[in-house]
């Protein structure tokens, strides 16, 4: 069976915003920047600009309500956009120029039929990536800051579930 006309081409356009805002949090993802080891260790103040710059653009695609979330256990990673933010600062400033992030296979997860919560054109649209991250230095232990020490840089396949709702993840 068809969808009625008009539900298919809000499909499109639902799955199209969302893909285009997820593709856009990669791209600014692996934009270049200088690492601390790579600048003159001590963050110099152009590479400190940088990696501000990149966290700002990179974080602004993302909902002041942001909760990262482990689906496997229902723990969240990562509470509130402060523990995203900093902990998105130390990858940026950490893990240099070679940070890449690339996608392998991608499922989009529709808003589903009207009557439902998510049935009008702004509704929530699911993005699960395969993505696979090269070298990536993360934070170690409970300080997003790296205070407790660094793990990496190495290559990570991981999947990744982004909940678009209108123009937010």
């Amino acid at each position: 069976a068809s969808a009625p006309r008009g539900q298919a081409g809000t499909a499109d356009a639902t799955a199209l915003r969302a893909v285009t805002i997820v593709d856009g949090i990669r791209q600014v993802y692996n934009r270049p920047c200088a690492s601390a080891a790579e600048g003159d260790g001590r963050g110099s103040e152009k590479g400190v600009r940088a990696v501000r710059e990149k966290t700002d653009a990179f974080c602004e695609r993302f909902s002041s309500r942001i909760v990262v979330t482990d689906l496997s256990s229902g723990a969240p990673i990562l509470r509130d956009v402060k523990a995203f933010r900093t902990r998105y600062q130390t990858v940026f400033r950490e893990s240099g120029r070679r940070l890449k992030h690339t996608v392998h296979a991608r499922v989009l997860f529709l808003p589903t039929s009207a009557g439902t919560r998510n049935s009008d054109t702004t509704g929530t649209c699911f993005v699960l990536d395969l993505e696979r991250h090269e070298c990536l230095v993360t934070p170690v232990g409970a300080a997003l800051d790296g205070a407790l020490g660094l793990r990496g840089p190495r290559e990570q396949a991981l999947w990744a579930l982004y909940e678009v709702c209108g123009d937010e993840v």
